[in-house]
């Protein structure tokens, strides 16, 4: 397959990331919204605020983001966020929510906001990489992944980010590489095991692909990406029967087609 039209189709699986809920997508090793800790505050913030009422806002917030409701997470931090500008947690968790809801622009913003102040955050350089992967810009997501290795050349958060964006220009190989290396130090990584096999489908090496994510969803702690990944790796084999059974599995009938129609697509690109 040519570098075009590959990177097409690695674009399409960023996009689908945050415009269609495709969850048969490369993803990171870290939940998308981290929490704000009571003890995460300074004295320079905390010095005209009532402790007791910004708590329980900040556990609203959070509540809601365990909900699903985003809007209303939205909502509080950003009161917050306006009240307490060099709050660096609060704006970590503010631009968590916003790339969790698909504010990628807001989220960029924040999270640069972030690194600004505090050249030392690994987060927020994290936050912009996943955020580029998003936007389906794969080379800001390499600069912005390879600055949080700057940081600290040992997260293995950073080091799956690069290799996700590496798998979103096409650039397999070097990917898998990354995720093998990983996999040295964390062999029970179910994450990056199924980014790996997700890489390996998309490099056609479909056998060893799904050998891999069937040893995954079979574990009852497996990502619910995984399945989606599996039945990805049996449609672009041409396996459509089994790809459709794995997800109907989880999705409603809409969605299966959906997904069936999109593996469709994406296998036409391979050939």
């Amino acid at each position: 397959m040519s570098n075009t039209g590959e990177n097409n189709i690695c674009s399409k699986i960023a996009g689908s990331i945050v415009k269609s809920g495709l969850a048969a997508v490369v993803v990171l090793s870290a939940s998308a919204c981290t929490m704000v800790h009571r003890d995460s505050f300074t004295e320079a913030t905390s010095g005209h605020r009532d402790v007791r009422v910004y708590d329980s806002s900040v556990q609203l917030a959070e509540a809601s983001i365990e909900g699903g409701d985003y809007n209303t997470a939205l909502h509080i931090y950003r009161r917050l966020a306006k009240d307490h500008p060099d709050d660096s947690e609060l704006n970590k968790a503010l631009a968590n929510t916003l790339l969790a809801a698909g504010a990628l622009d807001e989220a960029e913003q924040t999270y640069r906001l972030v690194a600004e102040r505090n050249r030392d955050s690994i987060e927020a350089m994290v936050g912009l990489g996943r955020v580029y992967l998003a936007m389906s810009d794969g080379q800001n997501s390499i600069k912005a992944f390879n600055e949080a290795l700057k940081i600290d050349p040992t997260s293995y958060v950073a080091r799956n980010g690069l290799a996700v964006a590496l798998d979103h220009l096409g650039k397999h190989n070097d990917a898998q590489k990354i995720y093998r290396k990983l996999l040295i130090t964390r062999p029970s990584d179910l994450m990056i095991k199924s980014n790996l096999g997700l890489s390996l489908a998309l490099s056609q090496r479909f056998h060893k692909a799904i050998s891999i994510l069937t040893n995954v969803v079979t574990d009852p702690t497996a990502p619910a990406e995984a399945r989606h990944n599996l039945a990805l790796a049996y449609g672009l084999a041409g396996r459509t029967e089994v790809a459709t059974e794995l997800e109907q599995i989880s999705g409603s009938q809409s969605d299966v087609r959906g997904n069936m129609q999109y593996y469709e697509l994406m296998r036409s690109g391979l050939k």
